[in-house]
């Protein structure tokens, strides 16, 4: 059991206040009983900070494989009253942001690993990778998650490429637009029109060059 205890230690999210009550094992699944510690939390609402529990509820979150078994958590979460009065939320539950996200029912680390392999491999083919290591996941859970992802920024383009295309030949065509300095395509238009491409041009003033290829569409 103390091996078992050592071995769960490492397998604990890095936040603070959590502590192992129990760990189980068998041929499949390792289940972590876990309870925070923590003296006080910050209201969600108004974020004033209560010390004041009021119950406890329990949380069951799928974390990372280890070992080609599943790892459960079993969080002891608290509920607190909000100190503040006039806050609408006269009782609120701890946020473990790091570990999970309110009622998720995955870790904070499991989504991201998820997402990464939808972004790898789609719904389909992420989902049957997801199962040999370990992590259920169906292919409407990665593309829900693809959906949902918040994209990274980028600056405004300054120097782009423009090229249409052929969806199909002869009777449908796109227009594809390239940021020449990041290589990063920007933008599908529906369409090969300069009417198309001048009011998408109307969204980005900080143009200084702008490369295309010889088409007469564009003159």
């Amino acid at each position: 059991m103390k091996t078992a205890s050592k071995l769960s230690m490492t397998l604990l999210p890095k936040f603070p206040g959590l502590k192992l009550e129990d760990t189980a094992i068998d041929a499949e699944t390792i289940s972590l009983s876990i309870a925070s510690t923590r003296p006080s939390a910050a209201c969600p609402a108004c974020e004033n900070v209560s010390g004041r529990l009021h119950s406890h509820y329990e949380r069951t979150v799928s974390d990372l494989p280890w070992g080609g078994r599943s790892v459960r958590l079993l969080l002891e979460v608290r509920r607190f009253r909000c100190p503040e009065p006039s806050c609408p939320r006269r009782i609120f539950a701890e946020r473990l942001p790091s570990v999970v996200e309110p009622y998720a029912r995955k870790t904070t680390r499991l989504r991201e690993v998820l997402l990464l392999v939808g972004f790898a491999l789609g719904g389909e083919a992420g989902a049957r990778l997801a199962v040999r290591l370990g992590m259920r996941a169906s292919p409407s859970t990665l593309l829900r998650q693809l959906h949902s992802a918040a994209l990274p920024s980028f600056p405004p383009p300054e120097v782009i490429g423009v090229d249409d295309f052929a969806l199909l030949k002869g009777r449908k065509y796109g227009t594809i637009v390239v940021d020449f300095e990041t290589h990063r395509p920007i933008e599908l238009l529906e369409g090969c029109s300069a009417e198309i491409l001048a009011a998408w041009l109307k969204k980005y003033p900080k143009l200084r060059i702008i490369g295309r290829d010889r088409s007469t569409e564009y003159e």
